[in-house]
């Protein structure tokens, strides 16, 4: 099997991604990455190539810094109607999974001069917890994103749900320090709290055994959501994640239960921790076409941007 790990065979592939460029330059990309990309089995080089075929990404550069991945089984049927008919449900052995990622991104820049970045430069970091499940949408596999709760930008109060979008800006605090043996965090918007705990080993990070449910979980560079009825996509692209498993419990769940009810009948079924990677490279948000495309067709992407 031909492999992508060669940046060589990557930066070529790249190359010829990039030759085409819509007539609009509505920043459209080839419906179907090339069979070289599909049969690969490489997601991460699949990704970097999906992301550069699109004019102006990446546009920031961010660092993620001591990720918590932790992961929920769910009855499909419970699941999937709270996800967008655009998408299609992704299961992991028969049932619908949920993660809830806690991270902080630091160190943001700019990839280019792009306005939409600048603003970033301000903001020393942002602790970000997500709340995902994992669909299919127009051919793409990806993280969508339920919700996502951000602390204060620069310590300030800012209104939430901007744009329709769907984030909060909350309280946080992470303690992701694994020499200490535990992880803890809080968040709180206050409706509600969400507070966990893990116990963390002296290990090796790796990255996942394939078919696991961390491999299935954190393996994902394109992020989906849902604003005003249509649907968006963003890129972005780092290494494969490196990872140990933890033992974690959570020790209040009301922020989410007050959100999404069905929350409920989630089963946690374990966690991971990754010490993060630098300069992670992002891409701005681009609209889904609201039909799949046809072979040899092409996705019409917009300009926008949320963070991953």
């Amino acid at each position: 099997m031909t492999t992508l790990n060669n940046p060589g065979i990557v930066a070529a592939e790249v190359t010829r991604l990039k030759s085409w460029r819509p007539s609009n330059d509505s920043g459209e990309v080839p419906a179907s990455l090339p069979r070289l990309l599909q049969s690969a089995g490489q997601a991460a080089d699949a990704a970097k190539a999906r992301l550069l075929a699109v004019p102006g990404d990446p546009f920031l550069f961010a660092d993620w810094e001591r990720v918590l991945f932790l992961h929920f089984l769910i009855a499909p049927e419970v699941l999937r109607p709270h996800v967008p008919k655009p998408f299609e449900l992704e299961l992991y052995e028969g049932k619908g999974c949920i993660s809830i990622v806690a991270l902080t991104m630091r160190n943001f820049q700019p990839c280019h001069f792009d306005l939409l970045a600048l603003p970033f430069r301000c903001l020393q970091q942002q602790r970000f917890l997500n709340f995902r499940t994992y669909v299919r949408g127009n051919g793409e596999s990806g993280a969508f994103f339920l919700h996502g709760l951000l602390s204060q930008p620069l310590g300030l109060p800012a209104p939430s749900n901007l744009f329709s979008l769907p984030y909060t800006f909350a309280n946080s605090k992470y303690d992701h320090f694994p020499k200490s043996g535990m992880i803890r965090g809080n968040v709180s918007d206050g409706k509600g709290q969400f507070a966990y705990r893990a116990s963390i080993s002296e290990g090796k990070c790796q990255p996942a055994d394939a078919g696991s449910l961390a491999e299935f979980a954190m393996e994902r560079y394109s992020g989906f959501f849902y604003r005003k009825d249509r649907a968006y996509v963003f890129r972005a692209w780092h290494p494969v994640w490196l990872q140990q498993a933890v033992e974690a419990r959570i020790e209040r769940d009301d922020l989410i239960t007050t959100r999404f009810p069905w929350w409920k009948e989630a089963r946690f079924a374990g966690a991971n921790f990754a010490p993060g990677f630098e300069r992670v490279e992002l891409g701005k948000a681009h609209q889904l076409p609201e039909k799949p495309p046809t072979p040899g067709g092409h996705r019409v992407l917009s300009r926008l941007f949320e963070m991953p």
